[in-house]
């Protein structure tokens, strides 16, 4: 049996020890074997998050598995593979913590094993959720933060989007290769996230900064009155062109300026993406028609979108 260091001492008469719940192993995570106490549904957990920061989680095993995994609902908890309970477990608190703020979450360890049942009105107040993961609290390290965390080596994603189109539900499931779609509006913006960064030029293979962007409003699609109607399949979709994304340090981007030359990814102009709603459906090369208009010619679709 692998080192129980990081668990509290409990009863062992009470184990059952035939029923592995979870194997906590693999690089950079506390070796433990946690074996369910008869009455036991509750795990307390704390992982660290890049050294700076921890999260103290409380897991109720059976609520969220059932969550996480509906596909096995009916099946015991004790029965499903331990392997696939915690790497749901790590990626779930992975995803709870690291997008919020932006750390790398590196060892979790276990705290507690709850043998006796939690009911509703002792949950610990927790500030997300997600099925039975209750994260209880985010503390920060005793530590100056700035000592071991370096802000400039924190990764962002800028996006270089070339314009904007308008199409009506009903016409998106329809496309296929092959069909062209218009650019719009075209703004030419290099942008983080939602925000609107520089305005840019195309140079064959190569883009040039050119002014810094304007913080637009949000853009509405013109109401409907209120004695009319509204048709669904009429309503317009926004369609965002993507020329390419790349990940840039937080020192890298506070050294671009104006009049700056970005070299394109190898074959960008082939390999534009569309976007509704920040999720890609389709891909294509950049074209443009007899009349000057830009186009992507879609050679791509992802239908799950």
């Amino acid at each position: 049996m692998m080192p129980l260091s990081s668990l509290r001492k409990v009863d062992v008469a009470s184990l059952e020890r035939s029923r592995v719940l979870i194997r906590l192993r693999g690089a950079g995570y506390t070796e433990a074997v946690l074996l369910p106490l008869g009455t036991a549904r509750y795990i307390r957990l704390r992982g660290d998050l890049a050294g700076v920061a921890s999260v103290i989680a409380l897991l109720d095993v059976h609520a969220w598995a059932g969550h996480s995994m509906p596909s096995l609902a009916g099946i015991a908890w004790h029965c499903v593979d331990e392997k696939l309970l915690w790497n749901l477990l790590v990626e779930e608190l992975t995803q709870l913590t690291c997008a919020e703020h932006g750390l790398d979450l590196t060892h979790i360890e276990v705290l507690e094993l709850l043998s006796t049942p939690l009911v509703e009105h002792t949950l610990p107040c927790v500030s997300m959720l997600s099925g039975g993961l209750f994260v209880e609290a985010l503390e920060q390290e005793a530590h100056p933060l700035g000592a071991n965390f370096d802000f400039n080596a924190v990764k962002i994603e800028l996006a270089a989007n070339l314009g904007r189109s308008y199409l009506a539900y009903q016409t998106i499931p329809t496309l296929v290769l092959g069909d062209v779609l218009l650019i719009k509006e075209i703004d030419c913006q290099l942008s983080c996230g939602t925000h609107p960064l520089f305005t840019f030029e195309l140079y064959e293979e190569k883009l040039m900064l050119q002014d810094y962007a304007e913080q637009e409003e949000s853009i509405g699609v013109v109401p409907v009155p209120e004695n009319q109607l509204l048709d669904l399949k009429k309503v317009p979709v926004e369609l965002t062109f993507v020329l390419f994304k790349k990940m840039l340090s937080m020192a890298q981007l506070q050294s671009i300026d104006l009049g700056d030359v970005i070299d394109l990814p190898v074959e960008a102009q082939k390999n534009v993406e569309i976007y509704i709603n920040n999720m890609c459906f389709a891909g294509g090369e950049l074209v443009q028609l007899d009349d000057g208009r830009l186009g992507v010619e879609i050679q791509r679709l992802i239908r799950s979108a």
